[in-house]
Parts: structure tokens; sequence; C-alpha cells
């Protein structure tokens, strides 16, 4: 398991782009910084409504969470094994192996 994560929060809210002029979102600018490292890392977010810096944040500290999820399945059930040479193969094989993923958890869970 990681340690705690402990980090100050910067919000640009209202980051206007010339990307898409289609967009009509709000884009607003969300940044990290590490206590100890001092490491920044940059989250450009986008929302059909106005959100707070509470859900923004909560939002970015969800990625860990999948990243644990993700190592898990290749670790577990091999999801990293396919070598994809067509769309069906690798669809079935990533639903076989999630499939075999939720057993397992579902397994420990009742143990």
């Amino acid at each position: 398991m990681r340690g705690p994560r402990l980090y100050d929060w910067a919000w640009l809210d209202e980051v206007t782009t010339d990307t898409d002029p289609d967009d009509h979102g709000r884009n607003s600018l969300l940044i990290r910084k590490n206590y100890t490292t001092g490491e920044l890392a940059f989250y450009r977010c986008c929302s059909p409504q106005p959100v707070s810096l509470a859900t923004l944040v909560r939002v970015a500290g969800i990625r860990r969470t999948v990243e644990d999820g993700f190592q898990a399945a290749k670790s577990q059930v091999g999801l990293d094994r396919h070598q994809v040479r067509h769309w069906n193969s690798w669809h079935r094989f990533t639903a076989l192996a999630l499939a075999a993923l939720a057993v397992l958890t579902i397994c420990a869970a009742d143990a």
C-alpha cells in the first residue's frame, strides 16, 4: 500500500482555449504540487456545468484507484498478455479477463 498523499492544489477557473471553438463547457486548469518533492502535475478539466474545487480534487484522486485496478488485473488475470491483432479478439480477451478479476474479487470478499 502506498503512503498518504499530501498535495497543495491550485485552480484556475474559466480558462479559455482556442483549440475547440465548438466547446461550450467550462474549462479550467487544476494544478497539484507534491509537498515533499515539489513535483507539479497539471489537469485540464472540462465540465458542462460549474463544479467545485473539492469535486475536481476528488476526481483527480480517483486516478490512483484506477491504476491500482489495472495493476491487479495485469498481475492476477494477465490483462496485459494479449497480443492485439484484431479488435474482436482484444475485446473478448479484455472482457474475459475483467470478468475473471470480478470473480476473484467476489471470492476474496466472501473468504
